[in-house]
């Protein structure tokens, strides 16, 4: 079963998630590169689907895991994130009634959030799950975004259930939010939006346009 949760993961979206959802992925970057990482997904509007589909003992063909081992899962990736050089402050809520997960961790530098991320990756299945070592790039006067979401997803996804998902994520987000310490002066993706103050670049796009490449995530933020 343990190898068996992402692809387990990604059928409940294939077959049942036709409501909103919304995936957050938060990064705040101070001027010496050091920062902290949030990822978040809120499922609360699916929570009643994801019930049923929890009742079940199997879901086309898979077996369908139970909330503690969707957990125990979780708990895995905590405890591996908490293993890498220079991550710290490592944080899990996980929310089983309305179905939010929320991590976060502190970074010492982009390489240890880079590292860090292909490590875990990696850990899971070296030959399909593993996130390139690069997602992140920071020299100071820039902060550049690397386009390795839809490429990671599609090592993820047969196209039969990509083509299914295409047509249910009608109301899925989302959301890039990068949160500096120095003034914004201008950013490469046209989609992507400023706070007033300049120090917070958002980009939010419905998950099918990121699955078809309609929006691109890729972003160079100007200093």
């Amino acid at each position: 079963m343990r190898n068996k949760i992402i692809p387990f993961l990604l059928l409940i979206l294939s077959f049942s998630l036709t409501s909103c959802f919304d995936v957050i992925e938060d990064v705040t970057i101070h001027e010496n590169g050091s920062g902290s990482f949030k990822f978040i997904g809120n499922l609360s509007q699916s929570a009643s689907r994801i019930n049923t589909i929890l009742s079940l003992d199997s879901l086309n063909g898979q077996p369908v895991p139970s909330k503690a081992e969707i957990g125990a899962h979780i708990d895995r990736f905590r405890d591996r994130m908490a293993q890498q050089a220079g991550i710290s402050n490592v944080v899990v809520n996980k929310d089983f009634d309305k179905y939010i997960l929320t991590i976060s961790f502190d970074f010492k530098d982009m390489n240890s959030l880079n590292q860090a991320l292909h490590n875990v990756s990696e850990s899971y299945n070296k030959k399909r799950y593993t996130l390139p070592k690069t997602l992140y790039s920071y020299d100071g006067n820039s902060l550049e975004r690397k386009e390795l979401f839809h490429s990671f997803l599609s090592t993820l996804i047969a196209k039969g259930q990509k083509d299914q998902l295409n047509t249910n994520l009608g109301g899925a987000s989302y959301t890039s939010v990068f949160r500096l310490d120095k003034k914004v002066t201008k950013v490469s993706n046209t989609k992507a939006t400023l706070a007033k103050d300049n120090t917070i670049v958002i980009l939010r796009t419905p998950i099918a346009d990121v699955l078809t490449k309609k929006t691109l995530l890729s972003n160079t933020i100007y200093f």
